[in-house]
């Protein structure tokens, strides 16, 4: 529970729960445990959504790779690569998964 509140609440300074009561206390204001659940939940969804997004993405760009490789594609080789080294590292972004998503 207490990681699931460090996710919705990235840049709390104080995070004070114990296992036996229905709320925590973020930076001195309290949190119902169940509600801060569901937007735990919520926000493992969207995550989901977002990795499934940047595997996709990730797909699509293989054959662009191959192409690039053999000349057929205007895109530049190192573009390519550089975006899917950035849909890569997307999930580990700070404000994932509300951050901006990589483009080509």
């Amino acid at each position: 529970m207490l990681d699931s509140l460090k996710i919705l609440y990235p840049n709390a300074q104080a995070i004070e729960w114990t296992p036996d009561d229905n709320f925590a206390f973020v930076d001195g204001n309290r949190v119902d445990i169940t509600q801060a659940i569901r937007d735990s939940q919520i926000v493992e969804e969207k995550k989901n959504a977002e990795r499934s997004w940047r595997d996709s993405e990730l797909n699509k760009t293989d054959l662009e790779i191959v192409q690039a490789l053999a000349g057929e594609l205007g895109r530049n080789l190192n573009a390519i690569k550089t975006y899917r080294q950035a849909l890569r590292d997307y999930p580990q972004q700070q404000d994932f998964p509300n951050g901006t998503r990589p483009t080509l």
